[in-house]
């Protein structure tokens, strides 16, 4: 069995490559439909995301090349003309950005993306029920199958297990996110609270990023550019507001984050005194993450006004980097445990039905020289049978055990081939025996 992984993300692609290469549900769902159909041997599973657009197939020895990775690449290539064709976009245009993994790597890779390590924001939530979405869509229309249906929910598993036996979704190593993590402290309820970004660059957009992360639900975002700000608000489905009405909007939110480009100061004293009268003393959280400044610190003078800079957050993001670091560690070792739990089940899995085939010849052996017994033992009451029935059948399930174990071990040292023909040897020689 060979797993392939064809995709691209914020690593590897700019956004406009990435928006021509999103399908939206609909869309993901035809594509699976149109893979399955010129492919019928294999298995799709498809994530888009903002970030990243991912192809996962799955297929057989017969389906794919020899098992020499460099022999997969007629495989690929179908693939990624696939891609191309569904999407109208020229194979050209995105193939340079595209990352191929094959088979243990594929999995590696699915574990990380789930777990939220390849993420533009390490750690961040949503991302996992991203995945679960996009492997629902697929099983919901049958283009999955057993192998990627055990990987995906093994990858759930995985994220799982990562989340709990670390704090990598809480710890922040950027700025922009240790100021969404303050922002969370000092706000318990943050979800329903109103946040204004100030910018609509790259900082601005990862800020939006970290609160949608938190299921903020009221966020505006606050630029000069009006086609710009239009044009992040579309992405994100949050509020644009104009320059001009920056006052007003100032007077209804909670929290204020900044992060525009400017050369000096854009909100001084005076300014903020006026705005705080009409809040009737409401208290305001800004953090002000521009280089230069975009608030004047004498801010922080007023009255229900809380005000952190750059420099306030910049000690926190060194000692959350530490601590992260030790956290990736621990979930990369996890994830390693993870995918080869999962080779071993791919390499033997192929003998599940014969090994399920030989428990039910025990058990109707076990059935056959019981209903045997009982037939020249007529004082026996029916609560006396049925205890005897269950010491059978334990003994049975435990010679079964100890079997299967020896069976499952064999075949990950040797030929699945040559165990699938012992286990089915036993069976007939159970038979003939019977």
């Amino acid at each position: 069995m060979t797993i392939i992984v064809v995709g691209l993300n914020h690593k590897t692609a700019s956004v406009d490559v990435r928006e021509r290469l999103a399908l939206s549900n609909e869309q993901s769902k035809q594509f699976l439909l149109t893979l399955k159909s010129r492919f019928p041997g294999g298995e799709f599973v498809v994530i888009s995301t903002c970030n990243r657009v991912e192809l996962y197939a799955a297929f057989s020895d017969s389906d794919a090349s020899s098992g020499v990775e460099d022999n997969h690449i007629i495989t690929t290539d179908e693939l990624i003309d696939a891609i191309g064709r569904f999407t109208g976009l020229h194979v050209p245009a995105f193939k340079d950005a595209l990352y191929i993994r094959f088979d243990d790597k594929a999995v590696t890779h699915l574990m990380t993306v789930a777990a939220s390590l390849d993420s533009l924001i390490v750690g961040e939530s949503q991302i996992l029920a991203q995945v679960k979405e996009s492997y629902k869509l697929a099983w919901d229309n049958k283009t999955t199958g057993k192998v990627l249906s055990r990987l995906f929910h093994t990858a759930f598993g995985c994220a799982k297990e990562i989340y709990t036996a670390t704090s990598i979704t809480s710890r922040r190593v950027s700025v922009a996110g240790v100021a969404v993590e303050l922002a969370q402290k000092l706000f318990s309820n943050i979800e329903n609270d109103e946040v204004t970004v100030v910018g609509a660059g790259e900082m601005g957009e990862l800020l939006i990023q970290h609160f949608q992360s938190l299921r903020v639900k009221n966020i505006s975002v606050v630029n000069r550019t009006a086609s710009r700000v239009n044009k992040l608000a579309r992405k994100y489905k949050i509020e644009p507001v104009l320059w001009d009405k920056l006052g007003e909007k100032f007077v209804s939110t909670d929290i204020i984050v900044a992060a525009a480009t400017a050369e000096k100061i854009l909100f001084n004293k005076e300014m903020f005194a006026a705005l705080m009268a009409k809040r009737k003393g409401r208290p305001l959280l800004v953090i002000d993450i521009a280089v230069p400044r975009n608030f004047s610190p004498d801010i922080n003078a007023l009255d229900d006004v809380y005000l952190y800079g750059v420099d306030d957050l910049a000690l926190v993001v060194e000692e959350n980097m530490q601590a992260r670091q030790e956290e990736i560690d621990l979930a990369k070792t996890i994830i390693e445990t993870t995918v080869s739990d999962f080779e071993d089940w791919l390499e033997i899995k192929d003998i599940g039905p014969l090994l399920g085939q030989l428990r039910d010849k025990f058990h109707n052996i076990r059935q056959g020289e019981l209903a045997t017994y009982f037939k020249g033992q007529t004082d026996l009451t029916e609560p006396q049978k049925k205890k005897i029935n269950a010491v059978a059948n334990r003994m049975v399930n435990k010679q079964l055990h100890s079997l299967m174990h020896t069976l499952n071990a064999m075949a990950r040292k040797q030929s699945t081939k040559d165990v699938a023909k012992l286990i089915t040897d036993i069976i007939e020689h159970t038979h003939r025996e019977n």
